[in-house]
């Protein structure tokens, strides 16, 4: 999308060069896959390119826990934070550069409609229409037809009745008059959680085969993530935090 940036002094030399390396990653690893017919591989090659970026915004919040020390070997203990941070962050990053939201709306307003509106293909039982469960006292009734997004297919509960109840991950675009969301940086975070379901679904829902044939979403989900990450690498400096 022609970002421009500079590499912010504030960033860590290591952070500089991961940087540099996962750059070398994306041209070497995930560019020659173009063509490649089984999708969902050149997706989560992509996606691994994402991660790793904002892993390196991640890096001044991990810790340094415990250590331990067993047969003369010392054995730090270091950890950073959830994945779930972790993605918070960086969307709202994304979502503080209003062009970019802009832009991002303008060259995939198609494909983001889609996402918005799609409905979650999970198999059921023939001819459900809904969904009955309770949780802490409480009843409740999912109408399936008013369900948008992506499900999640390792995050289910298997009810008495045989249904599966899913979590779902959508995003709600409510665009103001100038095509922008009202909520920019909640936009950007639903954004990429619905991306992230996806990959998701693919490694852990045992659906790789299954994503190789849906064109339609792992491709517009490839091209909207790449505009991501060429964004990243475009202004490095997006991946720092105050420690």
């Amino acid at each position: 999308m022609g970002w421009k940036g500079e590499v912010n002094m504030a960033l860590s030399d290591y952070q500089r060069e991961r940087v540099n390396d996962v750059r070398q990653w994306y041209e070497n690893t995930y560019r020659p896959l173009e063509g490649y017919p089984a999708q969902s591989i050149r997706y989560m090659a992509l996606w691994a390119v994402f991660n790793a970026l904002y892993n390196i915004a991640d890096h001044p919040k991990v810790k340094l826990r415990n250590v331990k020390e067993e047969s003369g070997v010392i054995k730090p203990y270091i950890r950073g934070r959830g994945e779930d941070d972790k993605i918070g962050f960086i969307s709202k990053q994304l979502g503080q550069d209003e062009k970019f939201v802009a832009a991002i709306i303008g060259n995939h307003f198609e494909f983001i409609t889609h996402l918005a509106h799609r409905t979650p293909e999970v198999q059921q039982p023939p001819n459900t229409k809904s969904i009955q469960f309770a949780h802490d006292g409480q009843s409740y009734t999912l109408d399936l037809s008013k369900l948008h997004g992506i499900a999640s297919l390792d995050n289910r509960v298997f009810l008495d009745d045989r249904k599966a109840l899913f979590q779902y991950h959508h995003l709600e675009l409510d665009l103001n008059n100038g095509n922008l969301p009202k909520d920019k940086e909640k936009f950007c975070q639903q954004l990429i959680y619905m991306l992230y379901q996806l990959r998701n679904n693919i490694v852990h829902g045992g659906s790789a085969a299954f994503f190789m044939q849906k064109t339609e979403l792992t491709i517009g989900a490839m091209s909207l993530l790449d505009d991501i990450v060429q964004y990243l690498f475009a202004n490095p400096q997006l991946l720092l935090q105050d420690p």
